[in-house]
């Protein structure tokens, strides 16, 4: 036929258009596939992109220097002179502290900082970029320059509501008292994608930490052509540690690789899932033009002319599906990447590839065209005649098997141009044709019994759903293995996570005892306990630190030639409410300190003690203590000597650290908190409610992204039963005629498709929670430490299956709505 490429594309648009309802069917199982693909591809790139990245990125420089101590100035002019000599280009030292709760005054809600970092402004970063955002200054230096002023990471900002202005608390259990800082920036990227982050200027650091040598580390990049391993030698010669970005271990891209190929794994079977559901509408679709296929064979179309016009078809088909995956796509794997950032303290950027999307676009076209050919051959196969005197057309079953596997090369060659490799390409989709065989076979069995075994109870209409699922079986089955899926990757992550929450539950306190502390100074201790009199806390005790410059063993220990390690940290009480001594009687030698219970042998050892000021106070080791079980964890396990209280304020001086702490009931335990930091806006106030609420909250976190992870393949199994459900309606057109016409309404059609679909939804999640409950046994067998903690419950089995089955009944209803309105004589007029 000479018609050219115009006659082709105006007839193909024509038929799309006049598909009606059947295209829309096939058009939403390409966007569901092409969604899949892109937003899974999307999220691997930009968690790869942070995990992968430059090693110099996460460590902040080419090579990290430090000491055993802190850096003096000598230090840092130590390594200046490198850069002098041309032998660095640029150094960047650095104050870092770990541990810190950060608390707005009179807030109920508490964050637990990874990092807390100070550094020049000028300088910082020397590898990367770190953007401010939501409204900071335009760059670090002017956000921080100020002593007092610290820039937080977004997602910290988000998660304690903080804003440009707003002032915070920040604190730890040993060192770091109580201090105010003023939010001048809002960092929106940090060179190494990590969040939970402050940043402050050196000046700040030395305040915050009360001593001038704050700074414990320096960050370098050498100057191109250097020997930087002689010169890092030299340095350890000297003293320093050094650590090298470069000797960063190769597990991360390992894991990388298996997360990768986990996330596009699953974005090609939401690809398969749509191209399967494209196969199952084009064998309706060309089964319902039969008529219009042989009269084009009658004036003399051959094959090749069929292929191209249904080719267009199907491509244009494809295109829209792919545009309509791709725009799904741009927000799914936003929200997919923000869920995941909350799991962890990582800074994603919920950016989106458009070269990407274009790419998803292709492979869309691509994969509808090689699944619309299974029934495009098909329909092409048969002759003209069979299909005007409406003659069965029988297909060989070998015929079929054949046709799939020569599309399946295609198929495969766009599996490996997407994870980058043939075999993975190819075992992915050996993966997922032995899974569907296998789940094929095993719920197919199951549902044959079911047919065979089910008892009718003399209802028809369970009688008429019995015999359409044993006609349809094999449409039916590709949506029960997406239910079934679905299901279980839902059932076994609420497993997982129902463990891990039940792990956290077990591990958490009380929330009665001592629920309530409040971290100050020592100059604070009569306004603290003044106001936690005022709030009706009668029950209450305090611990005292304070950090000294020096602890040196003076007189070695009798028999025993032992150099201990002793820290710098001094721990006071007024009576040794929270410890057990041995030794001498507490308060017995006001000059007498305490070892944790590691250090017995070290009794009548005298030790010499130098304050920040300089101040020196000789003592000497009267016994061992050790810290009884409290039950609170707002009262941490701190190590260090132990003595009375005059002794650590008199060598802590003003800046001596106080903990008080209290038991309130829980019905008063937020209201007690916020009034007191309403009241004292310079304390650190902590309840046992705000420890749980983090732990838990990293939990939820991941459930969350579980969730939403499982939903999708919830809404994999969702699609194919919709598309299920629509080709039914179509196929059934003159079944639900004479229905009708005989006297059913719309409402006992409705209850019989129901009944099937059920039946179907049953069969399905029960199989999937059976799966699961095989997952749980197996982990338990491989890894005895998941033993009794990952289990199915009753309760959760039970409203897994009741969910399958509302929500399949649901989009079955939908589905075929439209179809059930319908008059029976025009649905009796209708070509089958």
């Amino acid at each position: 036929m000479g018609q050219g490429i115009f006659f082709y594309l105006g007839y193909s648009f024509k038929s799309l258009i006049n598909n009606g309802q059947r295209a829309v069917l096939a058009i939403f199982c390409v966007a569901f596939g092409v969604m899949s693909l892109v937003a899974m591809q999307n999220m691997a790139e930009s968690v790869t992109t942070v995990v992968l990245g430059d090693p110099a990125f996460r460590l902040g420089g080419q090579t990290e220097l430090n000491r055993d101590t802190n850096l003096s100035p000598a230090n840092i002019a130590e390594i200046a002179r490198l850069k002098t000599d041309g032998k660095i280009t640029a150094y960047n030292p650095a104050a870092e502290e770990y541990g810190l709760k950060l608390k707005r005054p009179g807030s109920a809600s508490m964050a637990y900082i990874d990092k807390a970092i100070g550094v020049d402004p000028t300088i910082y970063p020397i590898v990367g970029q770190l953007r401010l955002g939501q409204g900071s200054p335009t760059s670090l230096a002017q956000a921080i320059a100020t002593p007092g002023t610290v820039a937080v990471t977004r997602d910290i900002a988000d998660d304690q509501g903080l804003k440009i202005g707003d002032t915070l608390v920040v604190s730890n259990d040993t060192d770091i008292a109580p201090f105010s800082l003023k939010v001048g920036g809002i960092v929106i990227a940090t060179p190494d994608s990590a969040g939970n982050k402050i940043y402050y200027s050196l000046e700040t650091a030395r305040q915050l930490a009360n001593r001038q040598d704050a700074v414990n580390y320096i960050q370098v990049n050498w100057a191109p052509g250097v020997d930087s391993a002689a010169i890092q030698a030299q340095l350890q010669n000297s003293g320093w540690r050094t650590y090298n970005a470069s000797e960063q271990s190769a597990d991360a891209k390992k894991g990388m690789d298996l997360f990768n190929f986990m996330l596009k794994g699953a974005g090609i079977l939401g690809l398969l899932v749509g191209g399967i559901g494209v196969a199952n509408t084009m064998v309706v679709l060309l089964a319902n033009r039969q008529k219009e296929i042989a009269i084009l064979k009658t004036l003399g179309y051959r094959r090749w002319h069929l292929f191209v016009l249904l080719g267009l078809e199907v491509g244009l088909l494809g295109l829209v599906g792919s545009l309509l995956g791709v725009a799904l796509a741009y927000f799914v794997s936003g929200g997919l990447i923000y869920l995941f950032s909350q799991t962890g303290s990582i800074l994603l950027e919920t950016s989106f590839d458009f070269g990407l999307g274009l790419l998803g676009i292709l492979i869309g076209i691509v994969t509808t065209l090689i699944f619309g050919m299974f029934a495009i051959v098909r329909a092409s196969e048969v002759r003209p005649m069979q299909l005007l005197r409406n003659l069965p057309v029988k297909i060989r079953w070998f015929q079929t098997t054949l046709l799939a596997l020569a599309l399946a090369v295609p198929f495969t060659l766009v599996t490996t141009f997407v994870l980058g490799s043939i075999e993975q390409g190819i075992g992915i989709l050996l993966i997922a044709l032995g899974g569907l065989v296998v789940l094929g076979s095993v719920l197919g069995l199951a549902m044959w019994l079911i047919i065979k075994a089910l008892p009718t109870f003399r209802f028809y209409f369970l009688a008429m759903a019995r015999k359409n699922l044993a006609r349809r079986w094999l449409v039916n089955l590709f949506a029960m293995i997406a239910l079934f899926t679905g299901v279980l990757t839902a059932g076994f992550a609420g497993v997982v996570i129902q463990g891990a929450q039940g792990q956290v539950d077990a591990r958490s306190p009380a929330l009665t005892g001592y629920n309530l502390s409040v971290y100050g100074l020592a100059s604070q201790e009569t306004t603290l306990k003044a106001a936690f009199a005022g709030q009706g806390i009668t029950t209450t005790q305090a611990r005292y630190t304070a950090l000294v410059k020096s602890v040196e063993q003076t007189t070695p220990p009798a028999n025993n030639d032992q150099t201990f390690y002793f820290g710098n940290v001094l721990n006071g009480r007024e009576t040794p409410w929270d410890v057990t001594l041995d030794g001498a009687a507490w308060g017995s030698d006001p000059s007498g300190v305490y070892l944790p219970d590691y250090g017995r042998d070290l009794r009548g050892t005298q030790l010499t003690i130098t304050s920040q000021s300089g101040a020196t106070r000789t003592v000497t080791v009267v016994g061992t203590y050790a810290l009884k079980n409290i039950g609170s964890p707002l009262l941490s396990e701190n190590s260090g000597l132990l003595t009375s209280k005059d002794l650590v304020t008199q060598l802590g001086g003003p800046q001596t650290r106080l903990l008080v702490a209290g038991e309130v009931g829980l019905d008063r335990l937020t209201e007690t908190s916020t009034k007191i930091g309403q009241s004292m806006q310079d304390v650190m106030v902590v309840t046992s409610l705000d420890y749980n609420n983090y732990r838990t909250g990293r939990v939820r976190n991941f459930f969350i992204f579980a969730v939403a992870m499982a939903g999708l393949a919830i809404l994999a199994g969702l699609v194919l039963v919709a598309n299920t459900v629509g080709l039914a309606m179509i196929y059934r057109q003159r079944e639900m005629g004479v229905l009708k016409a005989v006297g059913y309404t719309r409402w006992h059609v409705l209850k019989g498709l129901l009944l099937e679909y059920g039946i179907m939804a049953l069969v399905a999640s029960i199989g999937a929670l059976i799966g699961v409950q095989v997952a749980v046994i197996a982990f338990s067998k491989l890894e005895a430490s998941t033993d009794g903690i990952l289990s199915l419950n009753l309760p959760t089995a039970v409203a897994s299956v009741i969910l399958a089955l509302l929500v399949t009944l649901v989009t079955a209803t939908m589905a075929a709505w439209q179809a059930l309105q319908v008059r029976p004589s025009t649905l009796l007029r209708q070509e089958t």
